[in-house]
């Protein structure tokens, strides 16, 4: 009842007030939406509203979608197979996602790529750390550092995944595969171990596998022949 009276105000700002006061009694994510959605754009039309409502609508709007998008890409037998009790938290509800990203993004994001939704977990980043409430406590600069590495990676693993679903054509296998060799040897065990994750085809795993194999030969023989090299201009010195 308050939600459609809400929707019914021509004021957006007694509107933004309203909704964000009775938001926390509501659960269902798709009611939230429609409401921050219509008030959001009521705030960015008028022209003169406050900066800090402005912000407090659209943190919830994003959350309330995000939290939407992520239930709707775990199946119910996913969820029920899954033994993760942050991804159980996670859905539990948009407030409970909102309160888990808060006190433990690092957690909440490492969570979400796990269940292959990498830019997901990229918007959810970047929605708790430049939307963060004035009253939460500022990211550790080392775990900031982190979640940006794990989310770079993560990044190159999905596309790289994307070129090796099942029934892609063979150009997208070689560009997956100039993709890895592209990362070097610091970046492709790491990124790997992101990308086997997101396979779902047991050929494309095959592919991935085969390759790390045939690199970890490569630079075992470059280590030998270099070793090899080493001992020969070694043993010429000692002669001269």
């Amino acid at each position: 009842f308050r939600a459609r009276c809400i929707l019914r105000l021509s004021d957006p700002t007694r509107g933004a007030v309203l909704a964000l006061k009775y938001l926390q009694h509501w659960d269902d994510p798709d009611m939230c939406i429609q409401v921050l959605f219509k008030t959001l754009a009521g705030l960015e039309a008028c022209g003169d509203a406050s900066e800090t409502l402005l912000r407090q609508v659209k943190r919830k709007y994003r959350i309330c979608l995000y939290y939407q998008q992520l239930r709707k890409s775990v199946s119910a037998d996913s969820l029920a197979a899954s033994s993760s009790r942050y991804l159980r938290l996670l859905l539990a509800s948009w407030h409970q996602m909102e309160h888990i990203c808060t006190q433990d993004l690092k957690g909440g994001v490492e969570t979400i790529i796990r269940c292959r939704q990498v830019f997901l977990a990229a918007k959810v980043f970047d929605l708790f750390t430049t939307l963060r409430p004035p009253t939460s406590k500022p990211l550790d600069a080392e775990e900031l550092l982190w979640l940006q590495t794990k989310l770079r990676n993560a990044t190159s693993a999905a596309n790289i995944a994307a070129l090796l679903k099942e029934g892609s054509p063979t150009r997208n296998r070689i560009k997956a595969i100039r993709q890895l060799r592209a990362l070097g040897p610091e970046r492709v065990y790491v990124v790997s171990k992101d990308l086997l994750v997101q396979l779902e085809s047991a050929h494309a795993i095959h592919v991935v596998v085969q390759y790390l194999d045939r690199h970890l030969q490569e630079n075992s023989d470059t280590k030998e022949h270099h070793k090899r090299s080493m001992g020969r201009g070694t043993g010429s010195a000692g002669s001269a």
